[in-house]
């Protein structure tokens, strides 16, 4: 029996289906704090010139997210409605989409390595070492949309646990290959920071190589396609595809934007808002997994027009992502002088970080609840609705916000400020559910968490 679509708890199969989702964020997220922390052994410099690395990184990172999300959108209805030859088709070309944008992208992003990374700030022996990491680095642009869309791919046929192994593939082989390859050991010669490039690039890879095989036995991978219709194809990826990579791509820009704004406070709040990101980054893990297995489960539903089931599924994933985030918040904010302490002994540090913690996440349910929310949307094909949540989410609405709130409370206002965005955000979330048929269930009476 298809989960997603016959079993009646839909509590139980969207926490199935997020659990190993989350193991594999987990995973990604720790292999890139252990590349951090590796790099740091070498010290000041390199840890600053992979600092450099970030943006162009992510640039291609968060655009081969977008092609998932597409892939997932364009996938699972065809599941869901039973034709099983135009999954094959969308997901085998969702693959091709993405080898052509990594083979156009990662190019212009070679060629263009020094001009990056200088126009960030790097300078002289730093620019050095953060060119030397991209340039290999880049390389891997393929692995990493073979990876991202492999993984979409198989989340949206239901398979959670398989996308999760070739995540942790990647993430462990990473982990691994770090010490060995930065530092020389086991007779390897030590290649510093671009050590952490080949350990990457030869995790990803080994990631890709699962993913496409696990992909071609399922039968969502067609090597004997002849490409009749291929535009069309792309056409119908892109309309989420397109979207979701440009939101992926300029929500860090709010962040920027907010960095300049909270800098006005100082070093220490600086350094505080770094470390707050980091912790909320962990927490938002939770509604991240609930959000990949809510978009299969509610595109497969609607392509087999068991609406008000997706309908459904849509409330759960709210309600649990507002109950994670509040119950979070409640814990951060009980615990906030404790875990500044444990940060940092620099008073600017620790107030900034505490103020933090008992302002800005109290957002964390909300933030939650956009998120799926943006999920669900992308599911049934409404991706100008999701992508706009989160720019307002992350930029239109906190930064004015913040603004206002500087200037009344100063640093505690500018982060209640940040709070009030996601709520406020999460209003219009709800209004673009009711418009694409997808809140009714909300609506009903009773605790929908543990319904049916």
């Amino acid at each position: 029996m298809n989960e997603l679509l016959g079993n009646p708890r839909i509590s139980v199969v969207l926490f199935k289906q997020a659990a190993p989702v989350l193991l594999g964020l987990s995973g990604t997220t720790l292999y890139l704090l252990a590349d951090s922390m590796f790099v740091s052994r070498l010290g000041s410099a390199p840890l600053a010139a992979l600092g450099y690395t970030i943006p162009p990184v992510l640039l291609v990172v968060n655009i081969m997210f977008g092609l998932g999300m597409g892939a997932t959108a364009s996938v699972a209805p065809k599941l869901g409605a039973r034709d099983l030859e135009g999954a094959r088709t969308l997901a085998t070309r969702s693959v091709w989409l993405g080898l052509a944008v990594a083979m156009t992208l990662g190019p212009l992003v070679f060629m263009l390595r020094w001009e990056i990374v200088r126009a960030l700030g790097a300078q002289d022996s730093i620019a050095a070492q953060s060119v030397s990491f991209l340039t290999v680095w880049l390389w891997g642009a393929p692995f990493q949309a073979l990876m991202q869309i492999g993984t979409a791919a198989l989340r949206a046929a239901g398979d959670s646990k398989t996308s999760a192994i070739v995540l942790l593939t990647a993430a462990v082989l990473n982990i691994a290959l770090d010490p060995i390859l930065i530092f020389g050991w086991l007779g390897f010669p030590a290649m510093g920071l671009v050590g952490a490039a080949f350990a990457t690039l030869i995790g990803n890879g080994a990631a890709a190589v699962l993913a496409m095989s696990r992909m071609l036995a399922s039968g969502l991978l067609d090597l004997s396609d002849r490409g009749h219709g291929l535009l069309t194809s792309w056409k119908e990826i892109g309309r989420v595809a397109g979207p979701s990579s440009v939101t992926y791509v300029s929500v860090p820009f709010g962040a920027a934007v907010l960095t300049g704004i909270i800098a006005g406070h100082g070093p220490g709040a600086v350094a505080a808002y770094g470390v707050a990101g980091r912790i909320d980054n962990l927490v938002r893990l939770v509604p991240l997994a609930l959000a990949g297995a809510l978009a299969p489960f509610v595109g497969q539903n609607w392509g087999a027009s068991q609406i008000e089931r997706a309908r459904l599924g849509v409330a759960i994933a709210r309600r649990g992502a507002l109950l994670w985030g509040l119950v979070s918040w409640a814990i951060l904010a009980a615990s906030a002088t404790t875990i500044a302490g444990f940060f940092s002994d620099d008073p600017s540090v620790t107030g900034a970080l505490a103020a933090f913690l008992w302002f800005a996440s109290a957002s964390l349910g909300w933030i939650g609840t956009t998120t799926v929310s943006s999920a669900a949307l992308n599911a049934v094909r409404k991706p100008l609705e999701a992508a706009a949540i989160s720019i307002l989410r992350a930029f239109v609405l906190p930064i004015p916000l913040a603004l206002l709130g500087d200037r009344v409370l100063g640093l505690p206002g500018l982060f209640a400020g940040v709070a009030l965005a996601a709520i406020i955000s999460d209003r219009f979330a709800i209004h673009w559910l009711a418009k694409a048929s997808l809140r009714r269930a909300m609506d009903v009476g009773g605790p929908v968490l543990f319904r049916r």
